[in-house]
């Protein structure tokens, strides 16, 4: 048996070789978008060239997956093609033309009001819908005797759980 460490490793996957070849591409944050068709959350970003914004389509990464990023700032990542590595996003820097970062921030912060009062609205729709389904139950409710009303919670609580109803005697 030899004390000499092994420098034979383990070959490595298609995935790691496409990592290590993948070039870094920088990219400047501009805003907040959706994505398709999954309607998540995600940051527009355009590429960049020596510090000029291309002019291509923004490309959409989820926010989920660069918590740390944010509008007007510069990142760098591997990416190939629409394939990109979460785990390699590095800051550098930010935009430095200012007036067009506070336009950026600017909708930005638009876009996530907009959005919070969009989910406001739907759970004000999803509570007055309830309210209204559930009003007829609870005028039956307040004009039972409370022992027939008791009887009635358990059959409803028993169908939530159950899905079926039962006969209460």
């Amino acid at each position: 048996m030899s004390n000499e460490p092994n420098t034979e490793s383990a070959p490595k996957s298609e995935a790691q070789l496409r990592l290590e070849a993948a070039p870094v591409v920088r990219m400047v944050c501009t805003g907040k978008g959706v994505g398709e068709p999954s309607k998540k959350p995600c940051w527009l970003l355009q590429m960049l060239d020596h510090d000029e914004v291309l002019q291509q389509g923004p490309i959409l990464l989820p926010i989920k997956d660069h918590k740390q990023i944010w509008v007007g700032e510069v990142i760098e990542i591997k990416m190939e093609g629409s394939t990109y590595w979460p785990a390699t996003v590095e800051y550098a820097g930010i935009w430095k033309n200012e007036q067009q970062r506070m336009q950026w921030q600017a909708e930005a912060r638009a876009w996530d009001t907009a959005r919070r009062v969009e989910k406001d609205r739907e759970s004000e729709k999803r509570r007055i819908l309830l309210k209204e389904h559930l009003e007829p139950l609870r005028q039956v409710y307040r004009k039972l005797p409370t022992l027939r009303a008791v009887a009635l919670l358990a059959e409803i609580v028993y169908y939530i759980e159950h899905g079926e109803t039962r006969t209460l005697g």
